[in-house]
């Protein structure tokens, strides 16, 4: 069973875990997320985990275009869904059919 919990992280602690594709900052998908953020605020929290427990430092496992938009709003936190080290590829796969059970 995952034990994830949601707490406000500072933008400036998180380390991502892939490179923004190029162009992301010009994208017509940064400007909706932008726009959603605005109106309604963040919907889903960014999920991240925390590889060393003595820095504070988080690995971003999703979210990089949250991330930016957030950024570009001013915003300086974000609410995050941490999972351990050894839930993270749990988690993540998780994700992922709860996505394709979406569509």
């Amino acid at each position: 069973m995952l034990d994830l919990k949601t707490q406000m992280i500072a933008l400036d602690t998180l380390l991502p875990s892939k490179k923004v594709p190029d162009g992301a900052m010009t994208s017509r998908k940064l400007h909706q997320i932008k726009a959603s953020i605005r109106e309604v605020g963040l919907i889903e929290p960014l999920s991240i985990s925390r590889p060393d427990a003595f820095k504070d430092e988080f690995l971003l496992l999703d979210g990089h275009m949250r991330v930016l938009a957030l950024r570009e709003l001013g915003e300086a936190e974000a609410p995050c869904l941490i999972a351990a080290d050894d839930e993270t590829y749990t988690y993540m796969a998780a994700k992922v059919m709860l996505r394709r059970q979406a569509t």
